[in-house]
């Protein structure tokens, strides 16, 4: 891949320079990391937004307990 150098950029000189193989592929994980965090930040808003808006039922089973006479100061 060629890339043209900043030093003449902006000179109009077409002096191509060489990328070397680590360096696209430091860019393709930098990118996959990127895409990766960004769905995380998704799956995670959007579970917030799911139990934000759940419905959830109160339990309706009724209790009832005998409590003693004596667990009561008089």
């Amino acid at each position: 891949m060629l890339v043209p150098s900043p030093a003449t950029a902006g000179r109009g000189s077409s002096a191509p320079i060489r990328c070397f193989p680590t360096q696209r592929v430091l860019g393709a994980m930098s990118r996959f990391l990127s895409i990766l965090i960004v769905l995380l930040l998704l799956v995670i808003a959007g579970g917030m937004v799911f139990l934000a808006s759940w419905d959830l039922p109160a339990p309706s089973k009724t209790v009832e307990k005998v409590l003693p006479d004596e667990r009561f100061p008089r």
